[in-house]
């Protein structure tokens, strides 16, 4: 099967995920009942760790929520969430440069292989019994991916070799500014 592959990249704050999330809903009005579309971003694997390192002491909000989030200041001290996750990130880069395209393709390919889901009939909902009836398996195939996040050189370069569309998000009002190496190296 033919995949439709588009990674977003543009300055923080520029919209990567609005857009994701737009191109997402145009997808499944057009995509048939049987084929999904998946979004996913190299930083989810970088903040469902730093999660896991500080369960209960951040909100959800501030690592998943929108990007704003993430430029509040950690309790007691001077640094955003967005550096820390910089700086996670940043860190295992130095033992394996490429961990964080290889996490991302790795939920890619396990998303493919994802071959059912479960369908809830709706004429199911009458009695418990015919409840467990109406379920059914129907095999589902993963027809697109978006990721909503390149930032760097090597993203990039994994990207273009896997054939994805890459879209740059501009956005002229946004002033956000950063010298951090996410936030400069596809300039």
């Amino acid at each position: 099967m033919e995949f439709i592959k588009i990674a977003i990249y543009g300055k923080a704050k520029s919209g990567k995920d609005t857009f994701a999330n737009l191109l997402m809903n145009e997808f499944e009005k057009k995509l048939p009942s049987d084929e999904l579309i998946f979004h996913t971003a190299f930083a989810e694997p970088i903040k469902r760790f730093v999660w896991s390192l500080f369960p209960g002491e951040f909100s959800q909000t501030s690592l998943f929520g929108p990007s704003q989030n993430r430029e509040n200041k950690i309790l007691g001290t001077e640094l955003s969430y967005r550096q820390l996750l910089c700086d996670m990130g940043e860190l295992l880069k130095k033992y394996d440069p490429d961990i964080w395209i290889n996490k991302t393709f790795q939920t890619i390919d396990d998303k493919i292989k994802e071959t059912q889901r479960v369908i809830i009939k709706e004429s199911s909902w009458q009695l418990s019994t015919s409840f467990i009836k109406g379920i059914s398996y129907q095999p589902v195939k993963t027809r697109a991916f978006i990721i909503s996040d390149l930032r760097f050189k090597r993203e990039y370069d994994a990207l273009k070799t896997q054939n994805y569309f890459l879209i740059k998000l501009i956005r002229p009002d946004n002033d956000y500014f950063s010298n951090h190496c996410s936030e400069t190296e596809l300039e």
